[in-house]
């Protein structure tokens, strides 16, 4: 089950707020139609453009806050097979990231097997693995896992995934996490997004991020606010309407649906049928 997140008298102050902007809007009607913007369409439209878009923006997240819900926590039985999977790309990422990555994958509490899915074979890495008691898969080599395009694009993010899904995954696990090489998930992040897979139709579970360096710098802060206005209004809404938006960066599935859906596609985007899919699973 879910909770709403917008409750009690929360409506209330969310209709005042409807109705303020309500009448801002009647009123930049009227302002566009003052004599002093007579014969001046150019300038009246790129006006009226500023202001709609400055209007439209916020008002599309304030239209979602009554649909937001917040699914209750669960815990995963024991026995899911899964693997918790990263990928590296020698000379673009540097391996001193990859290692702290491997190291937080590999301290998730629940049972699992970590997986490093490496373009270039690269020694350094195979390396690492060996010494941090990490599974390496590598596609250099393999012609079949080498496309111009398609389900196994070379120098790509879903090629890559694609391959080792194929060549490993689908037989050896039933769930899948995966993370890009800079996120260091909680310890307890696997036992609780594993949960929401007892459900038999649930196909793909989209957990929430945050920036743990938002301090560095203004970018970092900017980015993160996006990032947290996305999670908590925009997503919790898409989840109450049975779609939650699946995110490239860090995402968890049941290996079955996504083979279903014919794997990763391009840009990380994923078309699973509604059939295993479901929003409140506990």
């Amino acid at each position: 089950m879910s909770e709403r997140v917008v409750s009690g008298a929360e409506p209330w102050f969310w209709a005042l707020g409807i109705a303020v902007v309500g009448s801002g809007a009647a009123a930049f009607v009227d302002l566009v139609q003052l004599p002093i913007w007579n014969g001046q369409p150019i300038r009246t439209s790129i006006l009226a453009g500023v202001l709609f878009i400055w209007i439209a923006n916020p008002l599309i997240r304030w239209m979602a806050l009554l649909k937001m819900r917040r699914p209750d926590r669960c815990t995963a039985p024991p026995g899911m097979s899964t693997a918790v999977v990263t990928t590296f790309v020698p000379g673009s990422e540097p391996l001193e990231m990859i290692e702290k990555s491997l190291v937080a994958l590999i301290a998730l509490e629940y049972p699992h097997d970590t997986w490093l899915l490496d373009e270039g074979d690269d020694e350094n890495a195979r390396a690492l693995c060996e010494r941090l008691g990490v599974r390496h898969f590598s596609r250099k080599g393999r012609s079949r896992y080498q496309a111009h395009s398609g389900k196994y694009e070379s120098a790509s993010k879903h090629g890559n995934y694609n391959a080792w899904l194929e060549h490993i995954g689908y037989t050896s696990y039933e769930y899948l996490i995966a993370f890009d090489p800079d996120h260091l998930p909680r310890s307890s992040f696997a036992t609780e997004v594993l949960g929401y897979f007892a459900e038999s139709r649930v196909g793909y579970v989209q957990a929430p991020q945050a920036y743990y360096n938002h301090h560095a710098s203004w970018i970092a802060a900017g980015a993160a606010e996006e990032t947290y206005d996305f999670n908590s209004t925009l997503q919790m809404a898409a989840h109450e309407s049975g779609y939650p938006l699946i995110i490239g960066c860090h995402n968890s599935h049941r290996l079955s649906a996504l083979r279903e859906a014919g794997g990763y596609a391009k840009n990380a985007s994923w078309n699973l049928p509604s059939a295993v899919v479901i929003t409140r699973p506990c």
